[in-house]
């Protein structure tokens, strides 16, 4: 199926009531404000993010501030930016757009939901949690959300933490019919690429979030010391950093951000 895809909200005009003897309703104009400056500032990426993930080019953006030019002058031009940006992206993804299928539950109260926009061995998942709390969610990487080729993938995170690469547990790539489970924020979108894993003559981080934003996470392997830079995490939260090896060589030492730390290795991946 492919539907319009609405971005923002377009404030209601008019209300229901019931008629006078109880059977049905009646409509009724509300004419207190005609354009409220109304602008879901909080909400409006989880909306924009949804409506690409479900409407693919047919996106409708409502109530941009630009009807309003005081409103229109508060909003920044890194939010402007960053329409623009996933406009363009849709125009760049077209054709996995024109594959979207429905996965996981529909959209309701205690339930998370997404699409996946898959061609042959690449493409994109959209994962939304609605409520406010975390919740789990689990996605087969087979034909369920469209994979038709490829044994072995990487999934990078495209929105919002973008480039983080999300690894298997123990391993680090992911296998055609591997069960993907991941804990989603309350009321938050992601957007995830699943690519082809290409062998690599350098060491691969995973989960690790960059320090800034110009100095992504890098990791140098020098004789059997692994030395991992630039990584940072959501403060009060526990995240395991992985590291996937070129070759089978053995850690004896592991350092974060300049600071010794404990590790574990299987095989290739510490």
């Amino acid at each position: 199926e492919v539907i319009p895809g609405y971005a923002g909200h377009q404030t209601e005009r008019s209300r229901n009531l019931p008629d006078a003897n109880g059977s049905g309703y009646k409509t009724e104009m509300m004419y207190s404000s005609y354009r409220p400056r109304d602008w879901d500032y909080l909400g409006y990426q989880y909306s924009f993010i949804s409506s690409i993930a479900v409407g693919g080019w047919n996106n409708v953006v409502n109530m941009i501030p630009g009807r309003d030019l005081e409103e229109a002058k508060s909003f920044s031009p890194k939010d402007r930016a960053w329409i623009r940006d996933w406009l363009k992206w849709t125009v760049e993804k077209k054709e996995y757009l024109r594959h979207t299928r429905t996965i996981l539950d529909q959209p309701a109260v205690g339930h998370v939901d997404g699409t996946a926009a898959i061609i042959g061995d690449r493409g994109y998942l959209f994962l939304f949690n609605p409520n406010y709390k975390q919740m789990p969610a689990e996605l087969s990487l087979d034909g369920t959300i469209g994979l038709t080729a490829g044994e072995r993938f990487l999934l990078r995170e495209v929105y919002p933490q973008k480039g983080r690469l999300l690894g298997k547990p123990n391993s680090g790539v992911w296998s055609r019919g591997d069960i993907v489970r991941l804990q989603l924020d309350g009321t938050s979108a992601t957007v995830l690429e699943l690519i082809p894993e290409k062998q690599r003559e350098a060491p691969t981080v995973f989960n690790a979030m960059p320090l800034h934003s110009d100095a992504p996470p890098n990791v140098i392997l020098k004789e059997r010391t692994l030395s991992i830079a630039h990584v940072a995490g959501e403060p009060g939260t526990v995240q395991k950093i992985g590291v996937l090896l070129p070759n089978n060589s053995r850690i004896v030492e592991v350092t974060v951000n300049g600071s010794g730390q404990k590790f574990t290795q299987s095989g290739r991946y510490v």
